[in-house]
């Protein structure tokens, strides 16, 4: 069966009522608003209810509100993939500053109390926004699995720990077997 006009406004007016909408309200709408809808008349109880069986108007409803949930939800999965893009970023470039900071620092004498912390924030900044794990977790033997003790290493051996988790952020490596 085609739409009419009528029955298409009513539609709309059906569904701009919101979720408490009814047909009794809807016609409520009509007494009150009916001539600036269009209407002479206003439609009575049983022809609304012809109209909607007719015309599925619950299932119009559905549909839509479906339509309008998916595009949130794609909305929100692209502001997610754009903040973790942003959230990438940002790691890489501190970790990119931790190692030009390295390279112009003379080890002797300098407090590199920082420098852990530095790189273990823009490692773990960079594997949240990848959807890695972040937290340390225990493997079989006590042997700690993704978390490295930073403070037992030189400043030579900080370094090309710096350089490589740089060139491996920036994919210039490939990832070594073990």
């Amino acid at each position: 069966m085609k739409e009419s006009t009528k029955q298409r406004i009513a539609f709309d007016v059906y569904y701009d009522l919101g979720p408490k909408r009814s047909l009794k309200l809807l016609r409520d709408e009509f007494r009150t608003r009916g001539e600036e809808l269009g209407f002479k008349r206003v439609p009575s109880l049983s022809t609304l209810k012809r109209w909607s069986t007719e015309g599925h108007w619950q299932d119009r409803i559905y549909d839509v509100e479906a339509e309008a949930r998916e595009i949130e939800r794609q909305r929100r999965v692209e502001e997610q993939r754009e903040m973790n893009e942003l959230h990438i970023k940002t790691a890489r470039a501190m970790l990119r500053s931790a190692i030009q900071r390295l390279a112009k620092l003379d080890p002797e004498g300098i407090d590199l109390a920082w420098l852990p912390a530095w790189v273990r924030e823009a490692v773990k900044t960079e594997r949240l926004a990848r959807g890695e794990p972040t937290e340390v977790t225990k493997h079989e033997g006590g042997v700690l699995h993704g978390h490295i003790d930073l403070s037992r290493f030189t400043y030579e051996e900080l370094r090309r720990l710096a350089e490589t988790a740089d060139r491996r952020a920036l994919g210039d490596v490939e990832e070594e077997s073990e």
